[in-house]
């Protein structure tokens, strides 16, 4: 009979401290994984700026590429090259002068010629030669010489859609750059039939035969 009871107490013993163990297994396993749980995110309040910075510099090197990418899609051709949204129906004579300083400065000793009824590359030869302009000096300052250059180059023949433009641009050659227009080949086919008597006047005063030639109209 002892022992019997002395077995019984063996056995509740042994299953209190397997109780008993099992328990604090469990436990320290919930501990880990919560322990885990909480190292999966960890939050740097110091590494923050940092993160930002390289954030920012990557998104400004995407937006940089994407730029590059449209600009080497799209067209980079402009109306005054015939490209996108020059129109076929060109406007009749050619612009009428804008820039009121240009009035004053060149037309203060001749005509002020249209910039149209040159191309580019002769204004820049004439703006470029203004120490001997016609065998005259000019007398512009740096600001002045900068803005007519600008203005000149901007609305030169082949930078407008005017009628007589094109026909002056289209008239010359592949030669050297003509710096006077009454040398363009439009200019001398136009006016060939004149007789001596009306080419013996100043053929670069146009407004003493065309009425409204500062308005552009010739």
């Amino acid at each position: 009979m002892a022992n019997s009871i002395s077995s019984r107490t063996v056995d509740v013993g042994e299953i209190y401290f397997t109780a008993l163990s099992i328990h604090s297994a469990h436990s320290r396993i919930r501990s880990t994984q919560n322990s885990a749980s909480i190292k999966v995110v960890p939050i740097h309040l110091e590494t923050l700026p940092t993160v930002l910075v390289i954030f920012v510099k990557n998104l400004l090197t995407i937006i940089k590429f994407i730029g590059i990418l449209a600009v080497s899609i799209y067209p980079l051709t402009s109306p005054a090259d015939g490209g996108v949204g020059w129109s076929n129906e060109r406007e009749p004579g050619v612009s009428a002068v804008e820039l009121q300083q240009y009035n004053q400065l060149c037309g203060s000793c001749h005509f002020p010629f249209q910039p149209g009824l040159l191309p580019t590359s002769s204004w820049e030869k004439i703006m470029t030669g203004t120490d001997t302009h016609f065998g005259e000096k000019l007398k512009l300052t740096a600001v002045e010489k900068r803005t007519m250059m600008r203005y000149l180059l901007d609305n030169s023949a082949g930078h407008v859609n005017d009628e007589i433009s094109y026909k002056i641009l289209e008239s010359l050659s592949a030669g050297p750059a003509v710096i006077q227009i009454t040398k363009t080949p439009y200019f001398v086919r136009m006016h060939q039939q004149l007789d001596n008597a009306t080419k013996g006047k100043s053929m670069v005063q146009c407004d003493s035969c065309h009425q409204e030639a500062k308005q552009g109209k010739y």
